[in-house]
């Protein structure tokens, strides 16, 4: 019975989390302007460029969101855990252990998206400099 509320809880939690991600998966700026105005180009053969660079930049930007968003799952959990561990140390070492997981995860996410953000700027720099 425990882990089914747990296993409802965990959906819930992660259904709160990933259903504004997925309102606002494809916004206007997402294929670098106007999504109707881009559809309309398309439908009438008209041609729209979107750089690698912002594709890939993108890629990223969904991936490091999901990430994260696995990240905090994991806080969350280790915390219910400690919570509902009723006082058993290893329990409470376990849960304690999956929040400290969830940080480091947490922190090398960042990072990562600090070092790549900060590549794909340098990368669309050289690019319109040496178009220029």
């Amino acid at each position: 019975m425990k882990k089914i509320i747990a296993l409802s809880l965990f959906v819930v939690v992660c259904s709160l989390f990933v259903a504004p991600i997925m309102v606002n998966a494809i916004d206007a700026n997402t294929f670098g302007g106007d999504l109707v105005t881009q559809v309309g180009k398309q439908a009438t053969g008209g041609q729209t460029t979107v750089s690698l660079t912002t594709i890939i930049g993108n890629i990223i930007k969904v991936v490091v969101s999901l990430l994260g968003l696995i990240a905090v799952v994991l806080i969350i959990i280790g915390g219910f855990q400690w919570m509902t561990s009723g006082g058993e140390e290893e329990k409470i070492t376990k849960a304690k252990q999956l929040m400290i997981n969830g940080i480091i995860g947490l922190v090398i996410i960042v990072l990562a998206y600090a070092i790549a953000t900060f590549i794909i700027d340098k990368l669309v720099t050289v690019s319109t400099t040496s178009q220029s």
